[in-house]
C-alpha cells in the first residue's frame, strides 16, 4: 500500500477482483475491446488530468452534476465525496454532459501502465462532468498520485485504459 493511497484500497478482496479481472483481460482482450468500445463510445483510452477538487471527502455532492434528480447520488444516501466506495477515486467523465445523466455513479476501472510496463489500476466512481478536460477522465490528486507512484503533476494529461465495470463493483 502506498503511504498516502488510503486504507479501503488495500482491502485483499478488492486486490483479488483486481487481479482476476488483469488475468481475464489479459487472456481475453479482444473481447474486451469490443464490448467495452461499445460501452465507452468506440474507445477504450482517455485522457486523464486531476483536479484537487475531489480531493475533500467533505465535499458535498451538492458541487456536482450528479447530485439530485432520477439519476442523483444523494437521492441513494450518499452526501459528500468521503460516503462514496471508491473515495478518493471520483471525478469527472465526458460521458456525463450535466445534471441528471444516466452515466452519474457509473463505475470504471482505470489502468495506467508505465513506462517500464508497470500496471496500476483502481476502480472510479463517476460523479460530475468531465470538467478539466472535456474529452477526458478527471480524479482526484490522491488518485492520480496512487496511479502515477506519487506524480501526478508530471503525468497529467497522461493516457489511461478504461473499462465500465458493473455498478456493484463500486458499492451501488
Amino acid at each position: 500500500m502506498h503511504p498516502t493511497h488510503p486504507a479501503r484500497y488495500d482491502s485483499p478482496v478488492l486486490h483479488m477482483k483486481l487481479f482476476i479481472l488483469a488475468a481475464v483481460l489479459g487472456l481475453a482482450t479482444p473481447a474486451v475491446s469490443q464490448s467495452s468500445s461499445l460501452t465507452n463510445r468506440g474507445r477504450d483510452a482517455y485522457p486523464l488530468w486531476y483536479d484537487t477538487f475531489y480531493d475533500d471527502p467533505q465535499t458535498s455532492l451538492n458541487s456536482v452534476a450528479c447530485w439530485t434528480g432520477g439519476y442523483g447520488l444523494i437521492g441513494s444516501g450518499y452526501n459528500t465525496f468521503g460516503d462514496l466506495l471508491t473515495y478518493p477515486a471520483v471525478g469527472g467523465i465526458p460521458m456525463i454532459d450535466g445534471w441528471n445523466s444516466p452515466n452519474c455513479g457509473t463505475c470504471w476501472l482505470l489502468t495506467y501502465t508505465h513506462a517500464n510496463g508497470n500496471v496500476v489500476s483502481t476502480l472510479f466512481t463517476a460523479i460530475n462532468v468531465g470538467d478539466q478536460n472535456p474529452d477526458g477522465f478527471t480524479i482526484s490528486q490522491a488518485t492520480m498520485n496512487y496511479l502515477t507512484n506519487e506524480n501526478a503533476g508530471a503525468f497529467d494529461g497522461a493516457t489511461i485504459g478504461v473499462i465500465q465495470m458493473m455498478a456493484a463493483d463500486c458499492g451501488f
